[in-house]
């Protein structure tokens, strides 16, 4: 069912379903960007921040102690060729992403993840989800963890 969603409630929601992964240890920054609601299907677009978010919790555990803890999450409306779109960026401080998993990250069944921890399937449906929204979402480069984008229209097409 398409109705108005606003990201930023959608990514609150997502925050509170993984809440009891989420230990004292790692520190939530929130900035967000007073954005318009979009149509879409809230249902799915929350599986893919819980899907990106766990993902983010997952990295800086598996990095182990040392260094920072930190997942920003900042939302935004930006312009791409001339189409206006919600920016929601979410950056961790965890282990990164390897060359080899950069060209994998989006295939079904890929995981970095130990034997038994990771189906593989979170963001390759995410991809599915946020294209189907009309949107992309991208694995940006940064000195430091793992920087994912989603970028979804604010008019459908």
């Amino acid at each position: 069912i398409v109705t108005q969603v606003n990201m930023n409630h959608c990514i609150d929601l997502a925050l509170t379903m993984i809440s009891y992964e989420v230990d004292s240890s790692i520190i939530i920054k929130k900035d967000y960007g007073d954005l318009p609601t979009i149509p879409g299907q809230s249902g799915k677009l929350n599986q893919v921040m819980v899907n990106l978010l766990k993902n983010s919790v997952d990295s800086i555990k598996e990095r182990g102690e040392g260094g920072k803890n930190t997942i920003n999450i900042r939302t935004s409306l930006g312009n791409v060729d001339e189409k206006v779109y919600i920016f929601i960026d979410i950056q961790d401080q965890g282990k990164g992403v390897s060359d080899e998993s950069v060209r994998r990250i989006f295939d079904p069944f890929y995981t970095n993840k130990a034997v038994g921890q990771g189906t593989g399937l979170g963001l390759s449906v995410s991809l599915s989800i946020v294209q189907e929204h009309k949107g992309k979402i991208k694995l940006l480069p940064t000195e430091e963890g793992a920087l994912f984008r989603v970028m979804l229209p604010v008019k459908e097409e």
